[in-house]
């Protein structure tokens, strides 16, 4: 195999190249198109999924041409369980608590799990224990800084991705707005989630994409109860709106929208950092193992999407006809580019990061790909303008 003659050198440079396939693959999946399908709410979260795990399925058959050979391993069902979960619940978290948020959080959770998991659990062995703590120690510090100074509000300026706002026009008690097109950043902020202001009295909503809106005016912070631009609707209808815009249901409880999406990406980041621990009690180890990995999640993704279909039958007349309508469309005339460029490029995170592991161990490889938090950042500073004003820019 091309690749037999590798050492910790081939390991560092696949990390760098795991971070930039990582850190980039969510570009194509911020822009308008994306958020625009459903009536603006956004594309369904198994949409997303599927359209990365096509392409990894795709792309894994390439390290054939490397001097790999084909051999599947039943471990790559359990890999493919793990990523296939957590990749959800992580799109769940950036819609609920915001991207850079919840970026920060699974970062720093799977640093965390593949630390321990590699030196408690494998017993890899480091230069030094107390020098390695203190390593990974300041890279979670360096996490934190990161989402607090990429969240908006913090620098003195507003986060590019807020709409100019409009005045509200109110249709039967339901308040509208008319958006501005926000091209490139249009998913820098969850969905339905309030958003910070800048000191102002002007209270904004995200809404569908990304986009935000004035829809209400008020003193946000002492808890009084906004109100609407146009004062055809009610106090009443209008905290229940709010209220209704920071909760969700779930598990048939009732929670905090934003709390719910740390939790997601929290999960994901337990999942994503074990994704990889499988393949240390597979038979197939290094670029060997990207096949099974693949075919695990195609297999895992088809499942879920049996399970969706089965619930929207149960949830309707019984017939699969009837569940099969419910299903959310693939949207392949708006989704299909940007999903294929957005898969193929966490797919190449996907090989360096196995590789990264492979040679340098779970505990530093993967923790080195989660550098992929500085490649996002950078996207998001030089090309989406997320981050503005010199003082959050520095500080981030």
């Amino acid at each position: 195999m091309i690749l037999d003659s590798c050492g910790q050198g081939c390991g560092w440079i696949a990390g760098l190249i795991g971070c930039i396939g990582y850190g980039s693959f969510g570009v194509p999946l911020k822009g308008e198109a994306t958020n625009s399908v459903d009536g603006g709410k956004g594309a369904h979260i198994f949409v997303l999924q599927t359209y990365k795990t096509l392409m990894m399925f795709s792309t894994s058959w390439l390290v054939l041409l490397l001097g790999e050979k084909f051999h599947f391993d039943r471990m790559g069902l359990l890999s493919g369980l793990l990523w296939v979960t957590g990749g959800m619940t992580g799109i769940f978290g950036i819609r609920n608590a915001g991207l850079a948020i919840s970026v920060g959080t699974w970062s720093g959770v799977t640093v965390s799990i593949s630390f321990l998991v590699g030196v408690f659990v494998f017993g890899e062995r480091v230069h030094s224990v107390w020098a390695t703590v203190g390593g990974v120690v300041m890279l979670l510090l360096g996490f934190v800084g990161m989402s607090y100074f990429s969240s908006p509000g913090v620098g003195g300026e507003n986060v590019g991705g807020r709409a100019e706002g409009r005045e509200v026009e109110v249709d039967d008690g339901v308040p509208s707005v008319e958006m501005n097109d926000s091209g490139k950043n249009s998913m820098l902020e969850p969905l339905l989630n309030d958003a910070d202001t800048d000191g102002d009295d002007t209270h904004y909503i995200t809404l569908g994409g990304g986009e935000e809106a004035v829809v209400v005016e008020g003193d946000v912070q002492n808890g009084s109860s906004p109100s609407c631009t146009d004062n055809d609707v009610d106090g009443e209808e209008e905290d229940e709106e709010e209220v209704s815009l920071q909760t969700i249901q779930f598990l048939g409880m009732e929670w905090n929208r934003r709390t719910l999406g740390i939790l997601g990406a929290a999960t994901d980041g337990v999942l994503g950092g074990s994704i990889l621990i499988p393949m240390h009690y597979s038979s197939v180890q290094g670029l060997g193992y990207v096949i099974s990995f693949a075919i695990g999640a195609a297999t895992v993704t088809l499942f879920y999407w049996l399970l969706l279909l089965f619930y929207h039958t149960y949830q309707t007349d019984g017939t699969l006809t009837s569940g099969y309508a419910l299903l959310p469309s693939m949207h392949l005339k708006t989704l299909l580019l940007p999903g294929i460029v957005a898969g193929t490029s966490w797919s190449i995170g996907n090989i360096g990061n196995i590789l990264s592991v492979t040679y340098l161990g779970e505990s530093v490889g993967m923790s080195v790909v989660q550098c992929q938090m500085i490649v996002s950042g950078l996207w998001g500073i030089l090309w989406f303008k997320e981050i503005r004003g010199w003082m959050a820019i520095v500080g981030w």
